[in-house]
């Protein structure tokens, strides 16, 4: 969970192919983990690691930036606190993929919305149902476990 007084981003880049069809998402939620922002966008032909680095670059820029689309007084307020933190040192920290299905989540949605190039939600209640159930995880802290499962023709378990 953020610091008091800060916010958390997630962002993930998604490729239908390497390379191929790709997209990218972030959301930024500020330290009672609440949705602030929410933006998913088609980046074109691109591979994996294209799509991570530029959802990175939009993650980063709008947290910067303040561009996300809320009301004035909460935008006033984010700026003030840019300039205070002018010169302060940004942590950005790596986050496997059970740990960032939010923004996976939005970043696959994008696909979705055919002829669409930015999605964006401004409230969890904008947020499709599995966005919102995947958000509420997150934010009571319950991990998402990967589990991959294998098919072995060869391999049975018999019972007596």
């Amino acid at each position: 969970m953020p610091r008091m007084g800060e916010y958390k981003s997630n962002s993930d880049g998604a490729s239908k192919g390497n390379p191929g069809p790709s997209s990218c998402a972030f959301c930024i939620r500020n330290d009672q983990r609440d949705l602030i922002y929410v933006e998913g966008k088609r980046i074109g032909i691109a591979n994996n690691l294209v799509a991570e680095v530029v959802a990175l670059r939009m993650a980063v820029k709008n947290m910067v930036d303040g561009s996300w689309d809320i009301p004035w007084e909460v935008s006033l307020e984010i700026r003030r606190i840019q300039e205070l933190m002018k010169g302060m040192e940004v942590v950005i920290e790596h986050t496997f993929r059970e740990g960032n299905k939010v923004a996976d989540f939005l970043a696959n949605l994008v696909f979705s919305f055919e002829g669409t190039e930015i999605i964006s939600f401004n409230t969890f209640q904008d947020l499709p149902k599995e966005a919102k159930t995947l958000l509420n995880m997150d934010k009571s802290q319950t991990p998402n476990l990967r589990i991959k499962q294998f098919q072995n023709e060869n391999f049975r378990i018999e019972g007596g």
